[in-house]
């Protein structure tokens, strides 16, 4: 970044400085400190500039560009755009660059940042990663996101884990946007590919489920590499209940069905074209994936016995007590055996108690996890 004011920031300031300047007495806008506070987080220490904004003006988009004027020239040419419509975004609730974002997306089918959608990056930073130390460091993104990629990939994470929490973060917005226009379908359903997809395309289908069948069950063939399939499960008021991720190999896939809308994604997570002969098909399944035979407490072991229908990913056990219904995962994970009958023995971490209620937490291979009650034998 520029450490140099040019002289036309300089003249700049001169007609932001307010009277009461003069006199030594410092006024900031809601406005500039809310700027600040957001140009801290994205792009860290802001430029030692010594602005001062009337207090009593309007919160408003003249007072926005008075700001933006001035730190814009901070930031390289080609990321202006993007960094503005974020702040704008954040600071004025003018969603129209996020919006263009997410159509964009849309109708090029494709789950990561177009031209002019980078913003898309601003906001995944910020409400997507957890540490806040990282967001200076992948912001301004670069040039189709190269640093933002480049930098997280130093972090330890794969080109694929990032595109694909990208998609399932780009699909989430979507919902929340209303932007998907997409014809409802029924089950079963077919995805049969014509040709490879290409770098971070999806194919989706909209599909509305109900809580008369258990589960929604998938299986793909042909080339699965960096194929991942997301579901999103949205309830009647448009907003997303749960959401799975799922190598596109697992099989079968397994996804709990409740009254609501099922989005369901074909997502290549590879920045080259994937998925040669790829087909996909997904049916209504009545029968629960696992039935508990029996369940018992042997010391401080719970052993439990199950029929399985295939497509779980394993296990672990949950408790609660009876005076608040709160549970917590009380033994380590365990990988299914597979389809048939299987015992399976749980080290009981925290300890027993006649007053606690136990639940099996039942992983599926499709990116779920539900849990069901367990009664113990005497």
């Amino acid at each position: 970044m520029k450490k140099v004011i040019s002289f036309s920031v300089l003249i700049s300031l001169l007609l932001l400085l307010s009277p009461s300047v003069a006199m030594g007495e410092v006024q900031q806008s809601a406005l500039y400190a809310r700027f600040i506070e957001q140009w801290e987080f994205y792009f860290g220490k802001p430029p030692e500039i010594t602005a001062t904004f009337d207090k009593t003006e309007q919160f408003s988009e003249i007072q926005f560009r008075k700001i933006w004027e001035i730190y814009s020239q901070f930031l390289p040419v080609e990321e202006r755009i993007s960094a503005e419509a974020a702040f704008r975004y954040r600071l004025l609730n003018d969603n129209r660059a996020l919006l263009n974002a997410l159509n964009s997306c849309f109708y090029s089918s494709r789950l990561y940042p177009q031209k002019n959608g980078g913003i898309l990056f601003y906001l995944f930073a910020e409400e997507e990663i957890a540490d806040p130390s990282i967001a200076p460091q992948i912001l301004p993104p670069g040039e189709n996101g190269s640093k933002f990629m480049e930098t997280l990939n130093l972090f330890g994470e794969s080109e694929a884990n990032i595109r694909t929490r990208m998609a399932v973060f780009i699909l989430k917005k979507m919902v929340e946007n209303k932007v998907l226009r997409q014809t409802p379908s029924t089950l079963p359903i077919m995805f049969t590919l014509t040709q490879r997809l290409k770098d971070s395309e999806f194919m989706l289908a909209r599909i509305p489920v109900s809580s008369e069948y258990f589960s929604i069950k998938g299986e793909l063939k042909g080339d699965l590499k960096n194929i991942k399939v997301i579901s999103l499960f949205v309830d009647r008021n448009n907003n997303v209940e749960k959401i799975g991720v799922s190598q596109g190999s697992n099989s079968p896939l397994l996804m709990p069905s409740e009254n609501g809308t099922l989005l369901l994604a074909i997502f290549n997570a590879s920045s080259e074209e994937q998925g040669d002969l790829l087909s996909a098909t997904f049916w209504k399944d009545f029968n629960p994936p696992v039935s508990v035979v029996s369940a018992k407490v042997e010391d401080s072991f719970l052993r439990v016995s199950v029929e399985e229908n295939g497509g779980i990913l394993g296990y672990k056990i949950e408790s609660s007590q009876e005076k608040d219904g709160k549970t917590e995962e009380i033994s380590s994970f365990i990988k299914s055996n597979g389809t048939g009958s299987n015992d399976y023995l749980f080290s009981l971490e925290n300890g027993d108690s006649t007053e606690t209620t136990f639940y099996l937490k039942i992983f599926t291979l499709g990116g779920f996890a539900y849990k069901i009650p367990l009664y113990l034998e005497k």
